[in-house]
């Protein structure tokens, strides 16, 4: 992932504005373009995930008085 650009300190409300227009406008040109796309991304994103905490979520060691030694 790239690191997020530096914004200037010196925008104009109107400036800034017109760049928040900008990327309203590109973000919902993706959407209707690459909606069911994205969408199955995010939610192949969302299944990794819980398989990852779920794999976390296992206890390897025993705990209390599991332990044989």
């Amino acid at each position: 992932m790239y690191p997020p650009p530096t914004i200037p300190d010196d925008w104009s409300a109107e400036q800034a504005a017109a760049v928040q227009s900008f990327l309203a406008i590109l973000l919902d040109g993706l959407w209707e373009r690459y909606q069911e796309p994205l969408q199955a991304h995010y939610r192949a994103a969302r299944e990794a995930e819980q398989y990852d905490h779920a794999q976390l979520s296992l206890d390897l060691v025993p705990r209390g008085n599991d332990v044989p030694f």
